[in-house]
């Protein structure tokens, strides 16, 4: 089976590519390059190892929340490779990739931000012995109400909190590429099943956008 994945939830894309569990191939774009240069990396990266795209058998999507341009943009993508290839959509909550990326057994939450002017964050409340384990529902708040709850906070950017945090260790794993999380995620998924319905796929935004009123 031939696995594609795709992250374009953060400030940095990233993807990579499975072949009968193994992983082939990763890649995290640089800063500067955002998921509109996605398809173009992937296309090379493709043809200088010889793989053919169009044997792809499942898309894996990090689907949010996340940044709202990439989002749709990861979505595009998504539906498009399984709408000309025939492949089936795997769609996995972002907050669940960042969390399977700390192995903690205690609880901790993970946190993405909303990029709002409210100042919320994206989090969910985890644990993760061997296993991933979301313990709350998801949902939105201020930093400081979330660490009142959690001593563990894990993100996936260099964020400048504007509250002040005491006694929270802040676990910030920007630095590295979730695709491997990601991956060992999908196998549940696929083990399950559990394939979204491509006509309806949308990303998870947590959030409704309103176009500004003049």
């Amino acid at each position: 089976m031939n696995v594609l994945l795709l992250d374009c939830s953060s400030k940095t894309a990233a993807y990579g590519f499975v072949t009968n569990g193994e992983l082939v191939f990763q890649k995290k774009l640089e800063v500067n390059r955002n998921a509109d240069a996605l398809l173009f990396e992937l296309k090379n990266d493709f043809e200088e190892r010889g793989l053919d795209f169009s044997q792809t058998d499942v898309v894996s999507l990090s689907n949010g929340p996340g940044s709202f341009t990439g989002l749709r943009i990861g979505s595009a993508i998504a539906k498009a490779v399984c709408f000309t290839r025939g492949a089936k959509l795997v769609q996995i909550p972002t907050l669940d990739i960042l969390a399977n990326m700390h192995n903690s057994a205690g609880q901790f939450a993970a946190v993405i931000f909303s990029g709002m002017r409210t100042g919320e964050f994206y989090f969910a409340g985890y644990s993760n012995s061997g296993k991933l384990e979301r313990n709350t529902d998801y949902g939105t708040g201020g930093i400081a109400d979330i660490a009142k709850d959690y001593k563990e906070i894990v993100i996936n950017e260099k964020i400048d909190f504007s509250e002040k945090i005491e006694d929270v260790s802040i676990i910030d794993v920007s630095g590295y590429s979730g695709i491997e999380s990601q991956l060992a995620l999908t196998g549940l998924y696929i083990e399950r099943d559990d394939f979204t319905d491509i006509t309806s796929a949308e990303p998870y935004y947590m959030q409704e956008f309103h176009a500004k009123q003049n």
